[in-house]
């Protein structure tokens, strides 16, 4: 068997769902959008033409809903499975200077008013998984970029710490008064 058949069927049945993304009748659209979902990633070049595709406002549309939510899931699933490279936890986010200034107070903001974290500790890790999930919405954003930042964050947390031994936190740094 032809090691490449199993590559060139996926493509045509991708073309088919595309093609169909676009049909007058509702349940074959469904139909043609819940299959390529399941064959993601497989499907991404024919979902990203279609996204571009003026033909079919209806195919652009839904290429663009599936591509949105694959996309979502991917940053979702990378924020919650990145760890720095020798460091078992996430670290801090970093008021030091990895991170814009006030970035981290944007994200700390944002863990404490998610409700998921019950200890202030806990916000300055649950802040880095936010800036994680917000990095990898970025176009040239690998896992091994974040990583490389997430070191210097451990490496920035792990100084202070040494340095503050009786310092539960670190102080953030505040914008300026208009």
């Amino acid at each position: 068997m032809n090691p490449f058949w199993p590559l060139a069927y996926s493509h045509f049945l991708a073309a088919a769902f595309i093609t169909d993304l676009g049909h007058e009748d509702f349940a074959t659209r469904e139909q043609a959008s819940a299959a390529l979902r399941k064959m993601l990633p497989a499907s991404l070049p024919q979902l990203w033409q279609a996204r571009r595709d003026g033909k079919s406002l209806e195919r652009a549309r839904r290429a663009e809903h599936i591509l949105g939510r694959f996309l979502a899931e991917r940053r979702l699933y990378l924020a919650k499975n990145t760890l720095p490279g020798k460091y078992p936890v996430l670290p801090w986010i970093d008021p030091f200077g990895v991170l814009a200034d006030f970035e981290a107070g944007h994200y700390l903001t944002r863990a404490q008013e998610s409700g998921k974290v019950f200890a202030l500790y806990d916000d300055w890790r649950y802040a880095t998984r936010l800036w994680l999930y917000d990095f990898y919405a970025g176009a040239n954003a690998d896992q091994g970029a974040a990583v490389k930042l997430l070191d210097k964050m451990v490496e920035v947390e792990l100084s202070w710490r040494a340095a503050n031994p009786r310092a539960a936190l670190p102080p953030l740094k505040t914008p300026p008064e208009p």
